[in-house]
């Protein structure tokens, strides 16, 4: 499929709407039953579950056995990894590989616990770690929501955009395949149990067959409230993959997930474009968790070019997310709800999970036990969603979680690709981003992310604009299309709007225009300049010892945060996708500072007490210097004002009364000692050595001043100086 998005337009809607009525029509004669509402993974049924600890004996493994991976340093021989494979044949064990997923990595199940140190020593052995076993479900009409039904996009020109071609892998419980909603579009001959270890991933859950009914349930017709409405997944055309990777009771190891990514991503085995994971284990993690295995694995499945879509986690974190959620190439989930309750379905209005309580949700209000961090890419419905049963082949029953959201976004990516085969999965994620409605905090924010998925923005997205088509759309403008937007105006009509309203190039108070208008005089920008004092203009200039927002400083004390002064308490830090950062006492902050200032180069905060300063009172004083007052600290030529307290620096003022202070590696003295290496001058720090000046293979030895070659791994040693480790074992041998 190569077709690109363009020609999805031209197909005939009067064709695609008889094939709706086909389908509509084959469905009425499957009754569909709506059973009892399901929601176990909420209410703490999986605090019960075992999980690797004092007598609990995970499947697999037997008595006093465990599970391993085994990390490799990157390329190692096939040797080496033989000889690690062959620890666990040698010892009754099993062993596997993952090449797509963790090319690296050897995961060797039912071993001896002595066997772990051995594994320790090989040669090429990075680490090993545990396999945990755990639980990792702790974790009709949201389609319309979402503007995904088939109705909505045919309406809206999107004729022929239902998923069909796409093949979408359920990692999961498995899947009832002889289900009606999926009308036979379940790949059956490709579908594995790596929980089992068989071809066979039937569901005896019901997780899975739920989140696979939201990705591709065909189309419906089903009695809602009195009223016959048309019921169907978000990408009823997909092709469906049932990778099993959990058991009954939601439990599984952490290496049969990563064999499921495998398996999915691998184009000889699951050939898939989108991964749907509605799991997740460990955290909370704040930021991105690249080094976690099934992290790492999820992210090589994306470098595969697979999409991969993950549940936030059910635990109410408002920091944190579980993983592979927290994976950074990730399109990670949260939850919202579909509707107002109580309402003609539901006549609950109060709703106890077991981590909060949900009293007379809204439409689009985030679920209280959604996950979220400054990460989460998008949320999407996925409270009290209606979907198929295990139980039956025609049952209905009601489940909520973030593992009921992640499946309607994986739809989306399938109608996504449906639309343009060609897009890659950052592409696909630039999509679904560029669709979703904002809710919450204006901009990305830790609950719904970059906001609430809608399939019709996604898909309207992908369409690029074209001027003179009388419409203005995205990436339109007056200035850059004025026959769709209208025409520029003579002057800066408003100095407020963020606007470029003249279209020359100027914004606001920067364009000219603007010189007289009360709103740029003190202009906000966090420099006390020529005119502005702390008397007209607080922000600019105002008192650094109370709270006074655009002083440049977040005074948590005095109330201040990045919700009501983000000019002072929000700044940038490096990272996809949100590049936020702030901190000071209040609002929904990564860091809470207990004193009123804000280290600006990472999540923490300073302990140094600002002295009391007015900018603009023609003093230099407090802390006040060049770089935040000019006004009042010009050094005027006097290079003793920019002393910077680095001894080793030269710090001199500028003609233009600005300091510069530049590193001089002569000003540091020589410690005279041959392992410290040379001495250096560092502008931020002052004066460093730069270290141990031997080669690897070397110790540096002071008394002869000289690199003396050390032994590597199991070489002859008589002391701990001879090894490279600094390690001499009772053999006589270095460790590694």
């Amino acid at each position: 499929r190569t077709s690109p998005f363009v020609q999805k337009l031209s197909n005939s809607k009067t064709m695609r709407l008889t094939v709706v009525a086909l389908l509509l029509g084959t469905a009425a004669a499957q009754d569909l039953v709506i059973e009892d509402t399901d929601d176990s993974e909420l209410y703490g049924a999986s605090d019960s579950t075992p999980t690797t600890t004092e007598g609990f004996t995970p499947p697999g493994l037997e008595g006093g056995r465990v599970s391993v991976f085994v990390r490799m340093t990157q390329g190692q021989s096939a040797e080496n990894r033989a000889n690690v494979a062959a620890q666990a044949t040698n010892n009754g064990g099993t062993s596997r590989t993952f090449p797509t997923a963790l090319p690296d990595v050897i995961n060797l199940r039912n071993i001896p616990q002595n066997v772990v140190e051995v594994l320790e020593n090989l040669p090429g052995v990075e680490s090993v770690e545990t396999d945990v076993y755990q639980n990792f479900l702790a974790l009709h009409d949201g389609v319309p929501l979402i503007n995904a039904a088939q109705d909505q996009l045919i309406n809206l020109g999107y004729t022929d955009v239902d998923g069909s071609g796409v093949r979408v892998c359920v990692v999961d419980t498995g899947i009832r395949a002889d289900h009606v909603v999926f009308e036979n579009r379940v790949d059956t001959t490709t579908g594995y149990d790596f929980h089992s270890d068989d071809s066979d991933p039937a569901d005896d859950n019901g997780h899975g067959t739920h989140c696979a009914g939201i990705i591709g349930t065909g189309m419906f017709s089903l009695d809602v409230c009195g009223t016959s409405q048309t019921y169907q997944g978000v990408a009823p055309g997909a092709t469906l993959i049932g990778v099993k990777v959990l058991g009954a009771d939601g439990s599984g190891y952490t290496s049969d997930v990563i064999a499921g990514i495998d398996y999915c991503a691998d184009p000889a085995q699951g050939a898939a474009d989108v991964i749907s994971m509605s799991l997740g284990g460990g955290g909370p993690y704040t930021g991105p968790c690249d080094n976690d295995l099934s992290a790492i694995a999820s992210n090589n499945a994306v470098a595969a070019g697979v999409v991969v879509v993950v549940a936030s986690g059910n635990d109410g974190w408002t920091n944190g997310m579980s993983s592979p959620a927290c994976a950074s190439d990730v399109i990670s989930v949260g939850a919202t709800w579909k509707n107002d309750y109580p309402n003609c379905e539901t006549s609950s209005s109060t709703f106890s999970w077991s981590t909060c309580t949900d009293a007379y949700p809204s439409e689009d209000q985030i679920a209280c036990f959604s996950n979220g961090n400054d990460y989460l890419t998008v949320s999407a419905p996925g409270a009290s969603i209606l979907a198929a049963s295990h139980s039956s082949t025609n049952g209905l029953t009601s489940k909520s979680g973030t593992s009921m959201a992640t499946p309607m976004v994986a739809g989306l990516a399938a109608l996504i690709l449906d639309a343009d085969p060609t897009l890659t999965p950052a592409e696909v994620e630039a999509a679904i981003i560029a669709g979703a409605i904002d809710l919450g905090t204006s901009g990305h924010d830790t609950r719904f992310g970059h906001g609430r998925v809608d399939a019709a923005a996604s898909l309207d997205s992908l369409v690029p604009a074209v001027c003179g088509d009388l419409v203005c759309e995205k990436d339109e403008d007056i200035c850059t299309c004025s026959a769709d937007c209208g025409s520029p105006a003579a002057t800066e009509t408003s100095c407020t709007d963020g606007i470029d309203n003249d279209c020359d190039n100027l914004f606001d108070c920067d364009d000219p225009d603007c010189d007289l208008d009360t709103a740029c005089f003190c202009d906000f920008d966090g420099i006390c300049e020529s005119g502005e004092n702390c008397d007209n203009c607080g922000n600019d200039c105002g008192s650094l010892s109370g709270a006074s927002c655009g002083n440049g400083v977040c005074e948590s004390a005095d109330g201040e945060d990045c919700t009501n002064c983000a000019a002072d308490c929000a700044g940038k830090q490096g990272g996809k996708p949100s590049s936020r950062y702030c901190c000071g006492l209040g609002g929904t902050n990564p860091v809470e500072c207990s004193n009123d200032a804000c280290n600006s180069g990472g999540f923490t905060c300073s302990t140094e007490v600002v002295p009391p300063s007015c900018c603009g009172d023609g003093t230099c004083e407090g802390g006040e210097d060049v770089s935040n007052c000019g006004v009042d600290c010009d050094c005027n030529f006097d290079n003793s004002i920019c002393d910077d307290g680095i001894d080793c620096t030269d710090d001199v003022c500028n003609a233009d009364g600005t300091c510069s202070n530049s590193a001089n590696d002569s000003l540091c003295a020589d410690d005279n000692l041959f392992c410290t290496g040379s001495e250096f001058c560092d502008a931020t720090s002052g004066c460093q050595s730069s270290g141990d000046p031997c080669d690897s293979g070397y110790n540096c030895d002071e008394d002869t001043s000289s690199c003396i070659q050390c032994g590597r791994r199991n070489a002859a040693c008589s002391s701990n100086s001879d090894c490279c480790s600094g390690r001499c074992r009772n053999n006589g041998k270095c460790s590694g």
